[in-house]
């Protein structure tokens, strides 16, 4: 099992875990869901467009918003921040639209996942891996953070920030190819 950790297999599972993560979040499961809805475009859309908004539905527990439009489509977006959720609840206020909130937040998966998880896994991970392999897989994280929030959360990366995901991966690449080769240990008849 620590061999599966070492290789460069495990980080290509990582990957498709995460992008067939953003599928099942991105890609629309009923046909009258309008696809390519985003929190950005769902504000300019309040913006530009009010009157085709018929409600809108808060999820404070999923950090969720569910809008239904008036031709009967339907679209889900995720809001980073709570502060976010009270600037388009002031933005709705200020086009008229029709809004209300299901329950006040209570659980969030979303502390599980982003926070107590990676911390817990990384406590395994440094328990079964050497020092140079744990490092090297806590140097992904920021990689997978700047996925998760393309993939997931829509948000757009600028020149500077994936100029320092391909230097981040490229040193993850040079730890990996040049690290020290262990001869396998010898077995005595």
């Amino acid at each position: 099992m620590n061999r599966f950790f070492r290789s460069a297999f495990f980080p290509l599972i990582v990957i498709v875990l995460l992008v067939w993560l953003a599928s099942q979040t991105l890609i629309p499961k009923h046909s009258n869901a309008r696809p390519g809805v985003t929190y950005s475009s769902l504000r300019q859309d309040i913006q530009q467009h009010p009157e085709d908004i018929k409600t809108v539905i808060f999820s404070p527990g999923k950090r969720q918003i569910g809008v239904k439009y008036v031709d009967g489509k339907s679209a889900t977006v995720h809001y980073p921040t709570d502060q976010s959720e009270l600037d388009f609840e002031k933005l709705l206020q200020q086009k008229s639209v029709l809004y209300d909130s299901k329950g006040t937040g209570g659980f969030s998966w979303m502390a599980l996942i982003g926070s107590f998880l990676p911390f817990l896994l990384s406590f395994v991970a440094i328990g079964r891996l050497r020092a140079t392999p744990a490092g090297i897989v806590a140097t992904t994280e920021v990689i997978f953070g700047f996925a998760v929030a393309w993939l997931w959360l829509g948000e757009a990366l600028d020149t500077a920030q994936l100029i320092g995901a391909f230097i981040v991966l490229a040193g993850v690449g040079v730890a990996q190819t040049a690290r020290r080769r262990e001869p396998a240990p010898a077995f005595a008849d």
